[in-house]
């Protein structure tokens, strides 16, 4: 994944990595999103679809999951 950094001398536990990478519109406009998808997948894909709001998104590196619990896009708001 993006930002994981270890030790040369190695890591005595366990990493996590989330594969949750998909998507499914349940209706028009509502999209269910596994937290492992690449956010900037998922800006691309909306804007296919003329959605408008997660341009931002395209070329930012990680997952959706990442991306909000980072609160990317959020400008330190």
């Amino acid at each position: 994944g993006s930002n994981i950094l270890f030790d040369d001398r190695g890591f005595d536990g366990i990493v996590v990595v989330n594969k949750m990478c998909y998507v499914e519109e349940l209706e028009e406009g509502m999209f269910r999103v596994g937290g492992g998808m690449h956010f900037d997948r998922l800006g691309w894909l909306t804007s296919r679809r003329n959605f408008s709001g997660l341009e931002f998104a395209t070329g930012i590196p990680g997952t959706v999951g990442g991306a909000i619990f980072m609160n990317a896009g959020a400008n330190a708001q």
